[in-house]
């Protein structure tokens, strides 16, 4: 152990960097406070208030007609302001005043860091200490506050934070004295009132009562003395307060917290089915006891009363009506002291999200105020972002109090942990509790032979889906006309022959036509274009084959973007040189400059491919995520926006390209492959199942074929395979031998994947009736376990009432560790099931909606009205008609029936422009030696499954169900697609099969590795027309036709 001497000596090297941060701290409070005039209201009120104490006097306050809501306390402070303004004639608009009205809550702040110091400098490392210290002095959240709204709510935190410390050391008279300033100071003071009502009586003497209520009275009385109350009386203190209370009659006042989020800000405390009053009541009651049982069973643990403090306090602020913006300010210095006791990392990270958010809140405040608008509108959208944020917060802040004060847990006999000899489960096998001996999830799951296989296979498909992705440049300029009637001639030069006209249009619908002029003199018949949904972000090209030297574009209805216009001579793969461009009847508000539809003539392809612009359906993802982004009006709406933002991602870092709005989704398809990968391995234990589930993933058809489009169904996907990856490591894990804490960590994650996936595409959803099987499945199991671990103790204790040392029987011989853990087992099945419900509520309900809603972001910040959460509402009562009630007709439909056979392939692109004889197409279907393969291991696992009753298969016949059967149901135009979301269980299923021939014999392992080879060719044969390489179109009709359906053009 060090000295205190080293220590000492530590702490007064480090004093230097702390009077350098609270200097630094306190300077640039100084620097900003004149700068930032803050809530004019406020200030004004304190500078009249100020006054008003020093003119009339403190005992002659109250009684005057000044409208005065504040208590006291603060009183004194705004007397001595005023004597020194007054001494040194500092004028009421000045910078000075200002500075001078600030510094007291700028002077706490930098008491309260140097407090955080010295008490952080007991348990930590001086510099340590400081960091601390820096944590709160140089906070955002806290600056702003005292610097640059103005409010005193870092004075009253100072006296709040030095009752803490006292209460925590157990001295009651003298917290009571330091609250009852605290309380005088602001109301709010009353909140921290029942830690110390608690720590009193949990003290059962009746001394340390009677003196701690003197203490307080007293000191409130004498603080009082100098306002009159010795012929005033005291009445009008207790009507203060409650005036005070009971003001402002409104859900919430600008507090992004739960009732904001409910539409409660600046709205009538009643009105709804259930009052905003009603549910604040009913939630801070259930808050409060939880927070306060928990620190009354934890009192003696330092740091629980600061924990518990900001845990009442947030929540406070989170479900109490009439709450004000700043009001979270309260919570945020015990939760960073709570920090100091227990150096817990994730207090941590509360305290600085929590700080984040609330900064988020003031400051959008102030600057509404600052722009004349005094509240925030109902549905604000960042308004209901960080209101949700901070709820999901506090409900992770009681989970972690729970976590750190657990008075179960702490309580001594709580955590039996049965941890068992695995060498000697074999005793208790013959009890029939097979989770005894299920495999740990905390083995190891990659060797450095899975890590080499799986990167092999990952690198390799990884060169295939990035060939040929998508150029990675294209036209982002743009001219939008304003009005009909407006047009643009161009000008060759001279006369040239054009044989192609090359336009790309962005966002947006109209029409407009191009005329040529043939003599001089007239103009030919227009060729109107319309410029609809399936033209945006491609080339659309026109043949004219005229001879001209002007061309003339006319808009016949405004509402398109063009972004780039080419002509070409047929000779050269350059376009023609535009001489001169001239405008007619042009519009003050066109967007973009003319110039711009001929500045990116140097990206302009001769022939247009996939690769130079959208196809398919990605003229309405790709499209949307470029609207996300701008906040424009989303055109499509039929699927939930979040896979729509993960294609924005890439749009955003490498442009409105295709090689942008494809990227995203190039790299889900390839993280997916060593995530089965790690999924076959986990599911059968051997690399060999791992190798096999990534190889014929990796190079199925529609993996590579789906995942290099921009459109949406990769992620949910991708979100299915982790979710019923995390679920299945739930199965095997077990509350009893393994603690409820590491089971309910990949439930949680198989929530938030399937919250994630649901935002992303609605064919989640249906893999979340498979996770709910699953979990029923779990607890059944769970029970059962609990069942029989009742009656083999009952047999045991029958059996040894009757047995004697003679005829006992060896075999029936429990250990100390086995017969504990049957004890457990048997006595606790309710309590982790009815947590693990509760787990999924939240992470299966409350934290899914809040993503689902947080998508909608985009949406919600496009401007105008109509984008508010009751559109989001709406949004979801139209997707849902048209998923179930789309009765439209398309060539390459197919039924739910038909997609295990590739009956209809989908036809994605053709390439057009290509010599003859030769195609170039994109079609999505499944690599037959997986996909006819897979069917028929899914029929053989029906049988496996119900004869050998293995879990594994169980829960890919889930996942398979889940995916599959709903479509059954669905009268909607399907297409073969549809069927990909099966895709990864039926090569996990084909894997164990596969896997299990190759233990047989050497020549089924070369069998396998044939099979797996074949699955490979037929990947490079097929490769073509998965990827749109041009080939003769004789290959595909002769090599790749199988059958009469399987058209490729």
């Amino acid at each position: 152990m060090k000295s205190v001497g080293v220590v000492k000596l530590k702490q007064i090297r480090h004093t230097p960097l702390l009077w350098i941060l609270l200097f630094i701290g306190l300077a640039v409070r100084l620097i900003m406070a004149p700068i930032w005039t803050g809530y004019d209201a406020d200030i004004q009120t304190f500078i009249a208030w100020s006054e008003q104490a020093y003119s009339v006097g403190l005992p002659h306050l109250y009684g005057s007609d000044m409208f005065l809501d504040y208590p006291p306390g603060y009183m004194y402070v705004l007397y001595i302001i005023a004597a020194i303004r007054n001494l040194l004639h500092i004028g009421f608009d000045s910078s000075g005043m200002l500075i001078l009205l600030k510094l007291p809550s700028m002077i706490a702040d930098v008491i309260t860091g140097y407090l955080i110091y010295r008490v952080a400098g007991k348990y930590v490392k001086p510099l340590f200490a400081v960091g601390m210290a820096a944590l709160y002095v140089l906070n955002p959240a806290i600056l702003i506050n005292s610097t640059i709204w103005g409010q005193v709510d870092s004075f009253f935190m100072v006296v709040i934070g030095i009752y803490l410390l006292v209460l925590q050391r157990g001295k009651m008279p003298l917290a009571a004295v330091i609250l009852a300033i605290g309380i005088l100071l602001k109301p709010q003071g009353l909140l921290f009132g029942p830690f110390l009502l608690i720590a009193v009586l949990q003290k059962r003497d009746f001394r340390v009562l009677w003196q701690s209520v003197l203490a307080g009275v007293a000191t409130v009385l004498v603080l009082l003395l100098p306002f009159g109350i010795l012929s005033n009386g005291v009445g009008w203190v207790f009507k203060l307060y409650f005036t005070t209370l009971a003001s402002y009659p409104y859900g919430s006042l600008n507090a992004f917290n739960f009732i904001a989020l409910l539409g409660g800000n600046f709205t009538p405390l009643d009105g709804n089915f259930i009052s905003y009053q009603a549910w604040g009541i009913m939630l801070m009651l259930v808050s409060a006891i939880y927070s306060l049982y928990l620190y009354y069973k934890s009192i003696d643990k330092k740091g629980a009363v600061f924990y518990f403090a900001f845990l009442f306090l947030a929540a406070a602020f989170m479900f109490t009506v009439k709450m004000h913006e700043r009001y979270l300010f309260y919570a945020l210095l015990p939760l960073l002291m709570s920090y100091i006791y227990l150096r817990d990392r994730r207090i941590l990270g509360l305290f600085v999200v929590f700080s984040f958010s609330h900064f988020v809140n003031i400051a959008y405040v102030l600057k509404l105020l600052w722009q004349g608008t005094p509240w925030v509108p109902q549905w604000d959208v960042l308004m209901l972002i960080i209101s949700g944020l901070q709820v999901i917060l506090l409900i992770y802040g009681a989970w972690l109090g729970w976590q750190l004060f657990n008075p179960l847990r702490h309580g001594g006999n709580a955590r039996l942990q049965t941890k068992t000899n695995r060498k000697d489960n074999k005793n208790m096998s013959k009890f029939a509790l097979p989770n005894m001996n299920m495999e740990s999830n905390r083995t190891k799951l990659f060797t450095k032979k899975d890590w080499l296989l799986s990167m092999a296979i990952t690198l390799i498909y990884s060169v295939f889906a990035f060939i040929n992705l998508g150029a990675n440049e294209a036209p982002e300029s743009y001219w939008k006309p304003a009005t009909a009637g407006e047009a643009v001639i161009f000008d060759l030069g001279s006369n040239v022959h054009v044989e192609r006209l090359h336009t790309y249009a962005g966002v947006g619908h109209g029409k407009y036509t191009y005329s040529y002029l043939y003599d001089g003199q007239n103009w030919s018949e227009p060729t109107e274009v319309d410029s609809n949904h399936t033209k945006v972000f491609t080339w659309n090209v026109l043949t004219p084959k005229v001879e001209t030297r002007y061309i003339k574009l006319d808009v016949k209805e405004q509402g398109f973007t063009l972004h780039e216009i080419a002509f070409f001579d047929g000779k050269s793969d350059k376009p023609l040189p535009v001489a001169h461009m001239e405008g007619i009847n042009l519009n003050g508000n066109d967007q973009g400059k003319l110039d711009n539809l001929i500045d990116e003539a140097s990206i302009v392809p001769y022939s247009p491919t996939y690769m130079n612009g959208t196809y398919f359906d990605e003229i309405y993802h790709a499209r949307t995520a470029y609207e996300h982004l701008h906040q424009i009006e989303p055109y499509e709406n039929t699927h939930p926006p979040l896979g729509k933002i993960f294609i924005a991602i890439g749009i955003a870092i490498f442009g409105m390209n295709p090689f942008g709005w494809r990227i995203v989704g190039t790299l889900f398809g390839i993280a997916m492959v060593p995530i089965m990968y790690m999924f076959g391995k986990r599911l059968f234990g051997k690399t060999r199942y791992g190798f096999i589930s990534s190889f014929l993933f990796a190079f199925d058809f529609m993996h590579f074929a789906q995942t290099r489009i921009s459109t949406i169904d990769v992620y949910g996907v991708f979100f299915i395979i982790l979710m019923f990856y995390f679920m299945y490591r739930y199965w095997t894990s077990n509350f009893y031998r393994d603690g409820l804490r590491k089971t309910l960590v990949p439930l949680g994650l198989a929530g938030l994947f399937f919250g994630i996936g649901a935002a992303s595409k609605w064919i989640v959803i249906y893999g979340g009736i498979g996770l709910a099987v699953i979990l029923l499945i779990v607890l059944i199991e769970r029970y059962v376990e609990h069942r029989q671990a009742k009656r083999m103790l009952q047999n045991l204790k029958n059996d040894e009432s009757i047995s004697t040392e003679d005829d006992a029987d060896p075999s029936v011989t429990l250990t100390t560790e086995e017969r504990s853990y049957l004890e457990k087992v048997a006595s606790t099945y309710w309590k982790p099931t009815i947590s693990t419900l509760a787990w999924c509520l939240l992470f299966y309900v409350v934290i899914p909606v809040a993503i689902y809603v947080m998508s909608y972001i985009p949406f919600m910040m496009v401007p105008g009205a109509g984008h508010g959460l009751k559109d989001v509402v709406t949004y979801q009562e139209h997707m849902f008609n048209y998923h179930s009630k789309l009765v439209a007709t398309h060539p390459f439909g197919s039924p739910w029936y038909e997609w295990p056979f590739m009956v209809t392939p989908i036809w994605y692109y053709a390439g057009k422009f290509l010599p003859e004889g030769m195609l170039s197409s994109i079609v999505s279907f499944g690599n037959p030696l997986v996909w006819w393969g897979g069917f028929l291991a899914l029929i053989a696992a029906i049988y496996c499954a119900i004869k050998y009753k293995q879990r594994q298969i169980i829960l890919l016949l889930i996942a398979c169900a889940s995916q599959y059967l709903p479509w059954v149901g669905v009268p909607r135009l399907t297409f073969i697609y549809h069927y990909f979301a099966l895709v990864p269980f039926l090569c996990l299923l084909l894997a164990y099969y596969l896997g299990n021939w190759m233990k047989k014999s050497k020549e089924m392992k070369w069998i396998v590795w044939g099979y797996l080879a074949a699955a490979f060719l037929l990947f490079l044969m097929f490769y073509p027309i998965l990827s749109g390489m041009v080939v003769p179109a004789s290959y595909t009709a002769t090599w790749l036709r199988w059958l009469p359906t399987w058209n490729f053009f």
